[in-house]
């Protein structure tokens, strides 16, 4: 919640998270805001699976597979 003030205070668009820090409950907080949740880095492919319907971008060192994961999965 206290980063969802900061984000709302001071303008920001959204938040960039580390995976670790991702959770259901901080990802429908921050959809209800109307802000955009980020993670980064995930290189492996059942934690893409994971996080895919609870962010809107994705930072990995394996582009190309992680690519090709979230668009077999119509992300």
């Amino acid at each position: 919640d206290e980063l969802i003030a900061l984000c709302k205070k001071y303008g920001f668009e959204g938040l960039n998270l580390h995976k670790k820090l991702i959770t259901k409950e901080l990802a429908d907080k921050v959809k209800q805001e109307n802000l955009d949740l980020m993670v980064w880095t995930v290189d492996d492919p059942a934690e893409v699976l994971q996080l895919m319907d609870k962010v809107s971008c994705i930072t990995t060192n394996k582009p190309d597979i992680v690519r090709n994961l979230l668009l077999q999965n119509n992300w």
